[in-house]
């Protein structure tokens, strides 16, 4: 999951995409927290897809359907790290340029808090995502039987 949400941010803020809120489904800054692209999407896709092929060696049973659970479970977990990062992760506005970012100090000066739970970083949203989409992977593993 953490390698498909890094992609996801690395790709969809390459170029000049067009990313909406994954809630309101209004348009936001690229690099916005909760912000998606059709090329952000891509990056998780391609990021699960990485860490799934690379676990080939290691596993004995149906490949494809291996495959596919990762990709599954990446994109979901990403998807979710999207969901709690527009609804409850702590976002403040720089006074400097009048950016929304993620830090206390931007520019070189104190932040002002926007929106979000105080004590909700981004990191604490990346554990609760990679903790949730790994949990849904093995929830999904055990219900079509994968063994």
């Amino acid at each position: 999951m953490v390698c498909a949400d890094t992609w996801a941010t690395e790709i969809g803020t390459m170029g000049k995409f067009k990313t909406i809120d994954v809630l309101s489904l209004h348009r936001v800054e690229q690099g916005t927290s909760g912000g998606v692209s059709l090329a952000g999407c891509t990056g998780t896709i391609l990021g699960a897809a990485v860490i799934s092929f690379s676990a080939l060696y290691w596993i004995t049973f149906n490949h494809l359907s291996f495959i596919l659970l990762i990709l599954i479970a990446g994109f979901a977990g990403s998807i979710l790290d999207s969901v709690l990062g527009t609804s409850i992760q702590t976002q403040f506005r720089c006074n400097v340029c009048k950016k929304n970012v993620e830090a206390k100090i931007h520019c070189g000066n104190l932040t002002t808090k926007i929106k979000g739970i105080k004590w909700i970083s981004n990191d604490a949203v990346n554990f609760a995502a990679s903790l949730c989409g790994a949990i849904f992977g093995i929830i999904i593993f055990e219900i079509l039987s994968f063994k």
